[in-house]
């Protein structure tokens, strides 16, 4: 599920509890962040570099994420 981090940052901030950060640029590693986030019932922010956007493109990359 995709949120406005204007939502979820306060909310954590709040309650005192950090959002995780993550970069990825495959597949698989996504979607275990994604699996383990649902699982824990926990938001997390997944996001991709630079570097990954230019080398597979902002199609490819947007698919994944």
């Amino acid at each position: 599920m995709l949120v406005d981090l204007n939502e979820v940052l306060p909310k954590a901030r709040r309650d005192r509890y950090a959002v995780g950060h993550f970069n990825t640029s495959n597949l698989e590693i996504t979607q275990a962040i994604i699996d383990a986030a649902e699982s824990l019932k926990a938001p997390v922010i997944v996001a991709t570099s630079e570097r990954a956007i230019a080398y597979a493109g902002i199609e490819n990359i947007s698919q994944i994420v």
